[in-house]
């Protein structure tokens, strides 16, 4: 049926030649153009091309909107060449995608073998707060005292009497790419620095904890399995590689997982989404930089509800992408992995990685999708694929860069 209709059109293309209008000015005059279309269309036929008057007229037009007065005959000429060295049969048309498909993979590889060199060595990663080999967990104390999060003061978390109210500035100071200064101007209130201690309380502070071994006594650490956990939508390997993103919120525990997202390297495509619920009481969701203010809500992709789950179902999700031979691509990474006690060094992080592997100053994730993608980022609601596939980005950017220079 297909095959019917096809013929029925080219009959009623066959009836005559056109040469379409180009706007502004036509390179040729009507009659020229005329000329040459019907020398395309002949050397088509000698080569019984499909629909030789359909594709005679779409390559003559293509010609003629990009092409001079002066090069137009010389681009026509050209053309006649290649159908005449039967670039444009069946069959030839099929090997050039071939070969294209050929070049598509070998290029993936190649882009694989460059992504493997740019793994942070394990002593770096040790040196950026990662958490790299076995954890002896060590809760801390009702008399642990830290530094609140938002406005400085000391306070202990276990101990309800030095709780008081937190003033603060929920949005940092920005820093602005075009003159590498940094704002003195809050954009949360448009206060300036010193005009006051913040624009924003919370009945509670919040907290952070660092240490390894602190972590661990909240929720041990593991490694990833040695090969994924098949699921229906990847039955039978792990990804290559990953960009990875989290999202966390205060709680009684210090800061907690509360959204996971993954990117597959080799698509873009987001391949896991979903909002975790904590293991301790939640302080503040962090919406301002979380996105998300109702940790209940879940989350929505292709008109498919998720609904939140446990922070071992999440985990437990992830590991059917991700297992110990998945590189994970992201930004200030010992952070995402800390919160999901996940031991992993195979590891892409553009915050020691770019600029320079040895750099002291570490650039934001917005500084360096601007600077190496020419992307403008986190200028709305938070996303955290938008994060995620950013990183992968410029990893990818630099790459071509790296191969563009050895060739």
């Amino acid at each position: 049926m297909a095959t019917q209709s096809a013929a029925k059109v080219e009959r009623t293309d066959a009836k005559t030649l056109v040469a379409q209008p180009v706007t502004p000015y036509a390179p040729a005059t009507h009659q020229q153009r005329m000329d040459y279309l019907r020398t395309i269309f002949k050397e088509l036929e000698l080569k019984k091309v499909r629909f030789p008057r359909r594709v005679a007229m779409k390559l003559e037009h293509n010609i003629a909107k990009s092409s001079s007065k002066v090069i137009y005959p010389k681009n026509i000429r050209n053309l006649v060449a290649d159908i005449r060295a039967d670039k444009f049969s069946k069959a030839n048309q099929e090997k050039v995608k071939q070969e294209n498909r050929q070049k598509e993979a070998a290029l993936k590889v190649r882009y694989k073998e460059e992504l493997e060199k740019l793994i942070i060595p394990t002593y770096l990663l040790e040196s950026n707060h990662y958490a790299v080999g076995l954890v002896v967990p060590k809760p801390v104390g009702d008399d642990y005292v830290t530094s609140c999060e938002r406005c400085g003061i000391k306070f202990q978390p276990g101990n309800s009497r030095t709780q008081s109210t937190c003033v603060y500035h929920w949005a940092r100071l920005p820093y602005d790419l075009a003159t590498k200064k940094r704002s003195n101007v809050y954009p949360c209130c448009s206060e300036r620095v010193g005009e006051s201690s913040g624009c924003s309380r919370l009945d509670k502070h919040v907290y952070k904890l660092t240490e390894s071994q602190n972590l661990a006594a909240v929720i041990p650490f593991v490694m990833a399995p040695t090969t994924s956990i098949a699921s229906s939508s990847n039955p039978d390997n792990p990804l290559f590689a990953a960009g990875i993103d989290c999202e966390m919120a205060y709680t009684t525990y210090g800061t907690e997982l509360i959204r996971v997202t993954v990117v597959d390297w080799d698509t873009g495509h987001t391949v896991l989404d979903r909002t975790v619920s904590p293991l301790g009481e939640i302080v503040d969701l962090n919406t301002h930089f979380s996105g998300i203010a109702d940790i209940n809500a879940g989350v929505t992709i292709d008109g498919k509800h998720y609904p939140t789950i446990s922070f071992n179902e999440a985990r437990n999700l992830l590991f059917k992408f991700v297992s110990a031979q998945t590189i994970l691509i992201g930004h200030g990474l010992e952070n995402d992995l800390n919160t999901l006690r996940l031991l992993h060094t195979q590891v892409v992080d553009t915050a020691i990685r770019y600029p320079t592997l040895n750099e002291k100053r570490k650039h934001s994730l917005k500084s360096l999708a601007h600077t190496y993608l020419g992307r403008t980022i986190q200028t709305g609601e938070h996303d955290s694929a938008e994060d995620a596939l950013a990183a992968m980005d410029i990893v990818k950017a630099n790459i071509k860069k790296t191969i563009g220079h050895i060739q």
